[in-house]
């Protein structure tokens, strides 16, 4: 790892308040964090995350939005998200929503 990538993970591990935790230690929301925080330092020109904010407090989700904003903004990399939470929702600036559509009459096809 470079020493960019280095001083990247030591940014958002502190962001997250998790720079001198051991991966023993983290609950659930902080291991969601440290998933942001693993995908700020790939350096990937996409990053996919399904419900990153789901289970974290207010807090917490404003730091990960925060991220995510540095990746978009100053990276310049594409961050797709699966949320079902309007407020996280209207935080992006593009917005595609999907609709649950229901049949009752399905045949399967086997």
């Amino acid at each position: 790892m470079g020493k960019d990538a280095v001083a990247t993970a030591a940014d958002v591990l502190n962001t997250f308040g998790l720079r001198l935790h051991v991966p023993f230690e983290v609950s659930g929301g902080q291991r969601q964090s440290l998933a942001v925080a693993r995908s700020a330092v790939a350096q990937t020109s996409i990053h996919l995350a399904d419900e990153p904010t789901e289970t974290l407090d207010g807090a917490t989700v404003k730091k990960v939005f925060d991220v995510i904003a540095v990746l978009i903004d100053q990276q310049e990399q594409t961050v797709r998200l699966v949320v079902d939470d309007p407020a996280a929702a209207a935080r992006v600036n593009r917005l595609a929503t999907v609709a649950t559509v229901e049949y009752d009459d399905l045949v399967p096809c086997f």
